[in-house]
């Protein structure tokens, strides 16, 4: 059988090897099975060589899995996949003084959509990165730190995600929970159009009221003054005069 195997050694252009794979077959069981191929690992189409200069350029921190695509004729997904299945990243065995959690977007979790995030702080280091921020990877990470490593924990900063407050007040007692002034005034704003929502729906519809909370809801973050009062009587009263 013939096989396409790519072996990107040429950064200029793109090179691969057609090997002649010779199938055997046992006459007692049927069973068959290729042979031993020196070109590339078990079950990939991307040479022994090509992986081994795809984990080399890697080890670079300023490049990234588009540009050792690029250089090797590869798509940036599949240098991710050989990053993923060749590199071991060893299990964080400390924490820091001031803790951040957070979640981000992720195609390739394959438990969650969302993959956890924690990280120092101070260094502005990642400590470790967890599959999902389900309550039980979360459960199973702190778990595997003795209380005394826990302890030196003081500061948690974090979103208001409840699974994160139930299980940081479980395995950090003594800690202090911050929220981020961005999720602070994201929900801030969130129950505030939650309110105007629900007294524009009280008004009488085609009222100045209603047009205001309708129209003009960014007054409502606004710290007011005479000036801007009087702007917003002069708009009432164009729009009373147009409209009647």
């Amino acid at each position: 059988m013939d096989k396409t195997i790519t072996h990107s050694i040429l950064h200029n252009c793109r090179c691969q090897i057609n090997y002649h794979a010779r199938r055997y077959k046992c006459p007692v069981c049927n069973r068959t099975w290729y042979e031993f191929n020196p070109f590339v690992f078990k079950k990939q189409r991307i040479s022994v060589s090509t992986v081994v200069c795809v984990l080399e350029e890697m080890r670079d921190p300023a490049v990234t899995f588009t540009s050792v695509a690029k250089r090797y004729n590869l798509s940036p997904a599949t240098v991710q996949h050989i990053f993923d299945d060749h590199v071991q990243i060893p299990k964080a065995t400390t924490l820091p003084r001031v803790l951040q959690l957070d979640e981000t977007y992720s195609f390739k979790s394959g438990t969650s959509v969302y993959v956890c995030m924690l990280l120092d702080y101070d260094t502005q280091t990642a400590v470790d990165l967890l599959p999902s921020r389900k309550k039980q990877d979360l459960i199973d990470f702190f778990s595997s730190f003795p209380l005394e490593e826990r302890q030196k924990v003081r500061f948690i900063a974090a979103d208001m995600y409840e699974t994160y407050r139930v299980v940081c007040k479980k395995f950090f007692p003594d800690a202090i929970y911050a929220c981020d002034r961005f999720h602070v005034m994201q929900e801030f704003n969130r129950r505030l159009t939650e309110v105007r929502i629900r007294t524009m729906k009280g008004t009488l519809k085609g009222s100045d009221e209603y047009y205001l909370l309708k129209h003009q809801n960014h007054l409502l973050g606004i710290k007011p003054n005479a000036k801007r009062g009087l702007k917003i009587q002069i708009h009432i009263r164009r729009r009373r005069k147009i409209f009647g």
